[in-house]
This record gives structure tokens, sequence and C-alpha cells, in this order.
């Protein structure tokens, strides 16, 4: 090694024990009762089904590793049964505080083909193997192989750096899908009802798809999907009176925060670093559209808490300098392709943990096609993005009547419905045809194919679940602007989606005469390139499954 610097004495890499915990009931994971036996150089694992042997022993460790280093572990499972089973492999109680996490990354090579090329070792509990078939008498030889990479630049930000796991596998049992689990609160309902089933916070839309969704101010619709935060996360209040839920910034240091302030410097620690980020289910969307063609039911969410404030999109010398409200890839008229919103391809790429938009580590913000602030301080981590399916996202804004803008003001008929159907329709976000506004070439779509996007403006009107004044039906007849109203706050006081801020949607506006503007909650619309609260929303793959939880805050669903 050229440069002696590189030399950590402080760095362990320790794979730890295969720890197996037994749980065989139906509808959930079944781990191993541990049965080990052998020396330290040959330990083996059995259960009724399954056997797993380490033959280099269970644990592994090595002192004073320098940059490109690695260390292997080998290990087989068998299945000893007399039935066809299934596996999963995790990298469980996993820490990882290494400060540049890309100098350390593993690979899996296998004789049954679950292979994985170099990835970088994940900073949280991870899937690594999913689903495994393992036919009776088959066994299945591993060797994980993780490595600290020599980079040829200095690496002492890593001096003192640990990283732990626990190997864990698995066996799958029959498990209740997420979708399942939703329907199943709605058996025996009325499904020509709009009203909320029960206690269950469920209720049917009533539109050609009759959607299942979660409604009222707080439905127990929480789910974890392996996002952790990064960051500790401080939240500053701007008077005494203000609560939890009222409006606050956040920042990533309490001094960040207190200097921030122009009231009252009050400042509270909200999240730690480990911390889940949590996201809540929209519903069960009928009859979705894949990227395959194929049409599905899919579960449909959303990030409990924003991601930051960014721009729906952002340009410089078109549209008065304020964005283009075409949010998917298309071609501008002379054929060349239009790469698709600025947020479009940051969720899709940077959030994904494909850096590519970010690579400056900058996302765009109120600027004029300058990218401003910082990336979020998380992205989907790989159990995440394995469930996540690729579907057809609707563009038709819901001011767009046939090709004409509805009206100025958006005060007398975007009711919840009709905005469902707008958006679905073959019209897009721009009517007007010239003007300082209107000058971008983008041929506007009506549908957007990928995996992350933002929630339509029709899944805000339809969470309402109305109260004693104003009943649901009431307000799914109402234009949503009127749920400013104090005759008709119902709808908007017991709606989980309603928010503090301004928030972007996914929604495109065509007011004249304009090709700029988006649809924002409260309903307005405004010029893309203004930084708004963004939280993404995805649909889940119809295999994923509950392995635990109850749905509440406290206690969200932990889905695989």
């Amino acid at each position: 090694m050229e440069n002696n610097n590189k030399k950590f004495h402080y760095v362990i890499i320790s794979l730890l024990v295969l720890v197996f915990v037994v749980t065989l009931t139906i509808s959930s994971y079944a781990y191993f009762t541990a049965t080990v036996t052998g020396t330290s150089n040959n330990n083996v694992v059995t259960t009724g089904t399954m056997e797993i042997e380490f033959s280099d022993g269970p644990q592994v460790g090595l002192d004073n590793i320098i940059p490109g280093s690695y260390i292997e572990k080998t290990f087989s499972v068998r299945n000893t049964g007399t039935v066809d089973t299934y596996y999963d492999i995790y990298m469980s109680d996993l820490i990882n505080n290494f400060a540049d996490k890309t100098d350390l990354v593993y690979t899996l090579t296998s004789s049954n083909g679950a292979n994985i090329e170099e990835t970088q070792v994940p900073d949280v509990n991870t899937k690594i193997v999913q689903n495994q078939a393992l036919a009776v008498g088959e066994t299945h030889n591993y060797t994980l192989r993780i490595t600290f990479k020599e980079t040829n630049d200095n690496q002492d930000d890593n001096k003192g750096k640990t990283f732990s796991t626990v190997i864990r596998i698995n066996e799958v049992k029959e498990l209740e899908t997420l979708i399942n689990k939703v329907n199943s609160l709605a058996d025996g309902a009325d499904t020509t009802s709009i009203d909320v089933i029960g206690d269950t916070g469920l209720a049917y839309d009533g539109t050609e798809d009759n959607n299942l969704r979660y409604v009222g101010e707080n439905p127990n619709n929480y789910v974890d999907i392996g996002e952790r935060y990064t960051t500790d996360i401080y939240y500053g209040y701007y008077s005494e009176s203000s609560s939890f839920s009222d409006y606050h910034s956040e920042y990533t240091s309490e001094s960040e925060c207190l200097n921030s302030l122009y009231y009252n410097k009050n400042c509270t620690k909200a999240h730690s670093v480990g911390d889940p980020y949590l996201w809540r289910i929209i519903g069960v969307m009928n009859n979705t559209v894949k990227s395959s063609g194929e049409t599905e039911n899919l579960v449909k969410i959303i990030r409990a808490d924003k991601l930051g404030n960014y721009s729906w999109d952002s340009s410089k010398g078109i549209n008065d300098d304020d964005g283009i409200n075409q949010w998917g890839e298309s071609t501008y008229q002379d054929g060349t392709p239009y790469e698709g919103a600025d947020l479009m391809r940051e969720l899709n790429n940077d959030y994904l943990g494909n850096i590519v938009v970010g690579t400056d580590g900058k996302w765009y913000s109120n600027s004029y096609d300058t990218k401003n602030t910082n990336i979020p301080n998380s992205i989907l981590n790989m159990t995440a993005k394995s469930m996540i399916e690729s579907v057809v996202w609707h563009l038709g804004a819901p001011d767009n009547n046939n090709g004409t803008y509805e009206n100025q003001n958006i005060t007398t008929t975007i009711s919840p419905s009709v905005a469902y159907t707008r958006e679905r329709a073959n019209t897009n976000g721009k009517t007007c045809t010239s003007g300082t506004y209107c000058n971008d070439t983008v041929i506007r779509t009506s549908t957007w194919t990928g995996k992350i996007a933002l929630m339509y403006l029709s899944d805000y009107g339809f969470a309402t679940s109305g109260g004693d004044i104003t009943n649901r039906q009431t307000c799914l007849e109402s234009n949503l602007d009127s749920w400013s109203n104090s005759n008709i706050s119902d709808c908007k006081n017991n709606n989980w989606l309603e928010k503090k801020q301004f928030t972007w949607t996914l929604s495109p506006s065509t007011i004249e005469p304009f090709a700029r503007n988006a649809m924002i909650l409260p309903i307005k619309t405004y010029p893309t390139f203004y930084d708004f609260e963004v939280y993404p929303s995805l649909y889940l793959k119809s295999s994923v499954v509950v392995t635990g939880g109850a749905g509440t805050q406290d206690n969200p669903y932990i889905i695989a």
C-alpha cells in the first residue's frame, strides 16, 4: 500500500453469529430454533426443515483492515425436510457508521444463481435474497465477500469506523399479503356505499374503479418499508402556542434550528439517526396498469413525512423561467427528447440510489435552472426498492375540460370524482399555444410510466371521512376549493392528507395563459419552479407481505 496513512487500526468488521428465532405460525415468518453443533470451525444450525452450515465458523473478525482488504463468509442451506420450501437471507442487527459508505461493498455468489454483483453494504437491516426456492434434498452454497475498497484517494475519514451485522436466514411460510390484509378489513362491507366501514378507517370511493381508501383524520394506515433517517432532525416552532403539527421547519442540528428561528427559540429533537421514515397507505387502487401492460389491483402508499421542499420543475429562458408542467419523458416538437420534470428525474434516480440528477449533492428548489438545495438525507434501500411496482401514472389536468381551462379560480366544478375522471382523461396540462408564459415546445402526454411520483389531487379529495356537520357524501360532491369554508370544514379537518404547508401534487394545471403550473394543496395552482413540500408516492407489488405490526403509528405494518 503506497500511502501508509490508509492503514486503519481501529476498523473492525465483524459478521456475528447466525441468529435464529422461532416463530412457526401461519401467516408469519418462521425463524429457526438453533441447534449449534461442532467446533468453532464447523457450526451447523438445524431445524425440522433445513440445515444451515458455516464451514468456517459462525464468527468472523478481522483487525487492522486496510483499503483493498476483504473478508469472506461461506455457508450452505440444505432442505432436510419432506416438502419444498423457501427462504430469505438478511443482513440484520446491522451497524455501519462508515463516513464514506461507498468504500464498503459486498458480493454474493451462490450455486443456485442467487448472485449479487458488487453492491454498497447497507446501513440498515436489509434483505439480500428473497423467496429463494429450495427443493427437498437440495443444497445451496453461498460465499459472501465484504471488501474495503481501495479508491486511490485519502480514506482517513473511515478511520476508527465499524461495521457489524448478523446474517439471518428465515424460512418463508405462508404470509398474508398487504393487499389482502387491507381488503380483509372491509370483508362483508357494502361495496356500493361510500360511508366509512365501521372503525377500520376505510371507505370505497364510488368511482368507476371503486377503490378502497383510508379516510379520516388519522387512520391506522402506517407502514415501515425500511427507509431510515441518516441525520438527526430538529423541529423549530415559531411560537409558544404552536403544536407539533402546526407550522414548523426541519433542521439537521440544534444550533441550525436555534439560529434560524425569528421568534421563540423552541427546538425539539424529533428524529434520530436510525429512526424509520414511515409511509402511509392511500388505499387499494383497482385496475392499475403496470409497465408490463398487465392490469392489477395494487396498494398505493405515500411518505408520512415530507421529503423536503423542492421544485416540481425548473427552467431558464422558457415559460418566463417558471418551469414546464410535463411530468414524464416526452419530445420537443422537433422530435428531440425531453427528459421530463426535474422532480420526476430526481425521485426516480437519486432517491432510488442511482445518483444521476444530483451528482453534485443538490436538487432544484425555487431557482431558475440551478440545483441549490441538498438532496434528501436518505435514499430507499434495496429492500424498499424491490417492493416498488412500475406503473402507468395519469397526467390529466383536473381543470382541463376537454381542452379548455375550466375556471380561473377553481371555485365551482372540481369535486374529488371530477378530478379523478379528468386525471385519467386523454388530456394534459397545456391548453395555451403562445405567449411569454407558454413558449415551450414540449409535447404533453396524458400518462407516464415509472416508479415514484406524487399523490393526485383526487387522492387528497377521497381521503376525507366528513364529519357530524358535513357527511362524506356531501364532501365528495362539493368543490375541493370550498372545503376551506367554515360551513363545510369537516371535509378538510377530517382528512389525513390535509397539509399545513403548500404541497405539490402530480396534477398539472391548464390555467390560461400558462404552460408552467401544477396543482398544490391547499387547492391552488402555482408555477412549477416554486419550492413546495414533496411527499413521494408509489405503488407496491401485489406480492408484498406483512411480517408484523398493526398499522398504527407506534406499531406500523412491517412489510417485505
